[in-house]
């Protein structure tokens, strides 16, 4: 097999723009699998060459350092539509809440079974929420909001809905 060969480029050239791959995908398993993990590998080697960018983006069952470790490596101006149906409290929820104020684009967002944790105090409970309403302020693309089990809005729906 060759080895590659490095071609200097021309000084007429300017600067050399990130190749961009849209994709669309569900991640679903808490490792995960062989193929994204290679994937993620290979784009970091890459990183500055090539970007990974997601239109649609769901995600289930996922721990949120593993929802960190791919948001991480994504363009977040390109998701268009995020699908969360984690298992979350409320505190992990407004962790991930400063990734999706980054969704520029973001038009469609769906959560689903987030739940407020028994020993959370009222203050770690209000705390959250306002992390988490302050990101929707920053979100002028979205039209659609969904939400399925998720009932950690009573008293601050009018908050979101700004």
């Amino acid at each position: 097999m060759k080895e590659r060969q490095t071609v200097m480029a021309s000084p007429h050239t300017g600067p050399t723009l990130p190749l961009k791959v849209l994709v669309n995908l569900c991640f679903q398993q808490r490792p995960l699998n062989a193929f994204l993990s290679f994937s993620f590998h290979w784009v970091d080697e890459r990183k500055g060459l090539l970007q990974l960018c997601f239109k649609k983006l769901q995600m289930c069952s996922l721990s949120i350092h593993s929802t960190e470790r791919i948001l991480e490596r994504l363009d977040l101006d390109f998701i268009q539509q995020l699908d969360v149906q984690c298992f979350w409290r409320l505190s992990t929820l407004a962790t991930f809440a400063s990734y999706w104020g980054q969704m520029s684009n973001l038009r469609k967002l769906f959560f689903s079974h987030v739940y407020v944790s028994a020993y959370a105090s009222q203050e770690e409970r209000d705390q959250s929420m306002d992390d988490i309403t302050s990101q929707f302020a920053k979100m002028d693309s979205l039209w659609r909001l969904y939400l399925d089990g998720v009932f950690l809005l009573e008293g601050h729906l009018c908050q979101v809905l700004r």
